[in-house]
Parts: structure tokens; sequence; C-alpha cells
């Protein structure tokens, strides 16, 4: 609940139930559940060996926004309508009300590699994407969703 930024965002324009101009894009992007985040800190805290370099955590499947959408979509039960128009004419419609850096996150990828993580924790996450997004909108129930941050 009370989920910020672009995912807010995507939340909002779903509950419009208007088509969106988002199916050609070609992106993957990491994503973390709160959960599988907080079980990878509580293992890092209980290790004992010094680890000395950085790990990187997420979901163990890197998804695009068009799939994002639909994830979103099955679980806020809203009809999801993705419309085909190219990323020149979004973006240029985009630029006309200073959204440009809103929609390079949507557009653009952003993948972390957590083999290293998994290897030296022995650690899996322990809830899938879909899940914890079904479980966010179900105890978001009654949080409105608005573009303000």
């Amino acid at each position: 609940p009370g989920v910020k930024g672009n995912f807010k965002s995507l939340l909002w324009l779903l509950s419009l139930n208007i088509p969106l101009p988002f199916a050609n894009i070609k992106n993957l992007r990491s994503f973390v559940a709160l959960e599988n985040l907080a079980k990878l800190v509580e293992l890092c805290i209980r290790y004992e060996k010094p680890i000395n370099q950085p790990l990187f955590v997420s979901d163990c499947y890197d998804i695009g926004t068009s799939d994002l959408l639909e994830i979103i979509s099955r679980a806020t039960e809203n009809n999801l309508r993705l419309l085909n128009v190219p990323h020149q004419t979004v973006r240029a419609v985009s630029k006309l009300f200073g959204l440009s850096s809103r929609l390079d996150k949507l557009y653009n990828s952003l993948q972390v590699d957590v083999e290293e993580t998994k290897r030296i924790l022995e650690w899996q996450p322990t809830i899938s994407l879909e899940d914890a997004i079904r479980e966010m909108v179900v105890t978001s129930n009654n949080v409105k969703y608005t573009t303000s941050k």
C-alpha cells in the first residue's frame, strides 16, 4: 500500500479503463517483492563470513512493462487494452506534457544479475512477482491512486 512513482501511475492509468499506448515496449526490468528483500536482508545479517562485495536482489524474473501491465490488470481485475503506438509518437506527446523522464523509466530496461547473491547466500525468492503484486493490490484496495507523488 502507498506505492509511489511510475508504479503508482500505472495503477492509476489502469483504473481509468482506457486504451494505453504501451503495446510495443520492448524492455526488461527487475523487480523485488518486499518479502523477498526482507528475507535477503535477514540472511545478510545472519551471514557469518564477510561478503566484501555488493549484492543485488530481485525476484529473479525480469519482465517488460507490457507484461507488468498485464499482471497488474489481472490483480486489479481491470480490462487491459494496449495500443501499438510508435515510440516516437508517444515520446513527442509525453514531451508536450513534460513527462519525458517518466516515459523513459517505462520504456528503458533496468535489470540486475542476482546469480552471485543466490550463490553466496544460497538464497531464492520465496514469493513470485505476480503474487506480490496481487497481495499489494489486495492490501491497497481502499487506496485511491493519483498521479501526484
